[in-house]
């Protein structure tokens, strides 16, 4: 391996191959994890490789969804109640993630599991994206002592960050990005309380 000290931070690339390194406290180590787990569908690793601000992202969608969901269920006419629970579901561009398929669900890595399998639910999907990403860490650039930016053989670049418990985790996804889906639960909730006042008149 080849290092190269730069004002910008310390750069280390890739220069050779070998067994990749899948150690989280290191960040090479957190995105070969990440990219394998990712690769092998086991979403529930990729939800331990999440920084925390982003596994609080979506615990925020998911409480107030089911927020939504206990107003509607307790305040709309029955008539009503499954249409606008259905309403509540998510569609991608292979498959729609329902809200009540996870209803029965009580942790939130399960629920997570669930979404993803929705999100990239083609057989095509996963390797499409591992391509755009790519697997194989071409270079690390060390921004600060907890920050660094990768970037892979594929062009893309990815930011992981070391977190209290010293492991490094990212907020990357693959172009999912929920704080999108938080803003979208709050404004449901806006809508079904609203309903609810329309309905008691």
């Amino acid at each position: 391996m080849t290092r190269f000290f730069l004002l910008a931070g310390l750069v280390i690339v890739n220069a050779g191959c070998g067994s990749a390194n899948m150690d989280p406290a290191t960040p090479d180590g957190a995105h070969n994890k990440f990219v394998r787990a990712f690769a092998d569908k086991d979403y529930q690793i990729v939800y331990e490789l999440l920084t925390s601000d982003t596994k609080a992202d979506f615990h925020a969608y998911l409480n107030t969804t089911r927020e939504v969901v206990a107003i509607i269920r307790s305040e709309y006419p029955d008539a009503l109640k499954e249409e606008a629970i259905d309403n509540l579901s998510i569609a991608f561009q292979q498959d729609t993630f329902k809200y009540r398929d996870i209803e029965s669900s009580a942790y939130e890595k399960d629920v997570f599991t669930v979404l993803c399998s929705h999100m990239f639910a083609s057989k095509d999907e996963t390797p499409s994206l591992m391509q755009k990403f790519g697997t194989m860490v071409q270079s690390i650039e060390l921004q600060d002592p907890d920050k660094a930016t990768i970037q892979t053989l594929a062009g893309e670049t990815l930011v992981y960050v070391r977190e209290s418990d010293q492991l490094w985790r990212t907020s990357e996804i693959f172009g999912v990005n929920f704080k999108n889906l938080v803003l979208v639960s709050r404004q449901n909730l806006e809508i079904t309380k609203r309903n609810v006042d329309i309905f008691s008149k």
